[in-house]
């Protein structure tokens, strides 16, 4: 049986547990609402600036210069499954373990809310993330990505998630304790547990660590601006010899309007419409080959930058640039939609969120993504299923403004 809990410490931790004592592993991930897009914090009168990277450097910092010294050697030593993952909106420390999970746990959240950082040490993490940085360069596109991060985020300078080499090379012990101090404070955290474990147990458990850890809270203020919906050019022009032509479309929608369930209604609908209209067995799909305008399939994207801007995107390589702009507009201005497939469609979601049920790493999953992404705290059943219909997600989508649009092309050549 799986017994899901909620609930939010008086220090501000919010913990998701997801109790199933027949299965062997459990799962434990701290999430911080803190990512590299951050920039600018306010602290009383004292403004911070965050510099590009910080984030990532941060995460390898507690891993490989925590009060257990290097962590990694500990959890491997301990047969632990472990990681650390910077994004532009979190960083996240998950483990995974058969046996002993509570000492574990202990283990990870030591070494994330309790510092001792050394100077020298941080010097030598560097040198490993600078390879990383000049490697991320080699990645397939990357101009093409980072020329439409720059529009998308109406930036002068591209600031990817590790930063670049002569930002990182500057960050010193001090900024680092410093952010950590502010950004990572329990009312930032949300630690989701999932598998074999005792929920009253483990609630008592991690109180009490937080307890003893006593971490002063801060109050502070993010300067960084929201995230607008409108681009300053609505198209770019990126020359690169080394990758094939490729083409992106991408719309910021602003969902400002919406209440959060239905924004989370909304994300379930966008799959249903970027499926039905640019999957290989799209009418879509099937004019762009009887076209001969690309042998490549659409990829599709979409994400929640904020809980108020959607990011929709759709990607193919060909060179008919014109053209397949053109098919892509057509979609997002005439809203084409099925209403028998858009049954099948929600057959096959009533299926999956069945299935989720049964699944008590998915179910932790879901719920700490509504959290994030929407400010829910629980998980969309077979109710919510059962209650979408054809009629309101034709409402939802055509009350979404799709008139902020970038589009990328990438040429081999300047003349093409």
């Amino acid at each position: 049986m799986i017994k899901t809990t909620i609930k939010k410490l008086k220090n501000g931790l919010t913990m998701v547990l997801v109790e199933d004592k027949s299965k062997n592993q459990t799962t434990a991930v701290l999430t911080v609402k803190y990512g590299t897009k951050v920039s600018h914090v306010k602290v009383l009168d004292e403004i911070i600036e965050i510099k590009p990277g910080l984030a990532h450097l941060l995460e390898h910092t507690l891993i490989e210069n925590s009060i257990y010294g290097n962590v990694s050697a500990y959890f491997n030593n301990n047969y632990v499954n472990y990681n650390g993952f910077t994004s532009s909106k979190t960083t996240y420390f998950p483990i995974k373990t058969i046996k002993d999970f509570k000492k574990h746990l202990k283990v990870l959240l030591d070494y994330i809310n309790v510092i001792d950082f050394d100077e020298e040490k941080l010097e030598e993490i560097k040198k490993p993330i600078v390879d990383e940085i000049i490697r991320s360069k080699d990645r397939s596109y990357y101009k093409f990505n980072e020329a439409v991060s720059l529009m998308a985020n109406n930036k002068t300078k591209f600031v990817g998630n590790l930063g670049e080499i002569d930002d990182v090379l500057k960050i010193s012990v001090q900024e680092l304790k410093r952010v950590h101090e502010i950004m990572y404070q329990p009312s930032n955290q949300i630690l989701s547990i999932s598998g074999n474990f005792d929920t009253d147990d483990i609630l008592k458990y991690v109180e009490d660590l937080y307890d003893e850890y006593n971490i002063p809270v801060i109050e502070y203020q993010i300067l960084d601006e929201e995230d607008t919906c409108e681009y300053e050019k609505n198209e770019v022009t990126i020359i690169d010899e080394k990758y094939d032509p490729i083409c992106s479309l991408e719309y910021k929608i602003d969902l400002s309007g919406f209440t959060k369930e239905e924004k989370l209604k909304i994300d379930y609908y966008i799959s249903y419409f970027l499926t039905y209209n640019f999957s290989d067995n799209s009418k879509t799909y099937k004019r762009v080959k009887d076209e001969h305008l690309s042998a490549f399939s659409f990829s599709c994207s979409k994400d929640f930058i904020t809980r108020n801007v959607l990011l929709v995107r759709v990607v193919i390589n060909s060179t008919e640039y014109d053209k397949i702009k053109s098919i892509i507009q057509d979609v997002f201005n005439n809203i084409y939609m099925d209403k028998e497939y858009f049954e099948l469609w929600k057959r096959e979601s009533l299926i999956n969120i069945i299935k989720r049920e049964k699944n008590h790493n998915l179910i932790r999953k879901s719920l700490t993504n509504n959290i994030l992404d929407f400010d829910i705290y629980y998980n969309e059943g077979i109710d919510f299923i059962e209650s979408m219909s054809y009629e309101e997600m034709k409402n939802l989508i055509e009350r979404m403004d799709f008139s902020n649009y970038l589009f990328a092309k990438e040429l081999k050549d300047v003349n093409e």
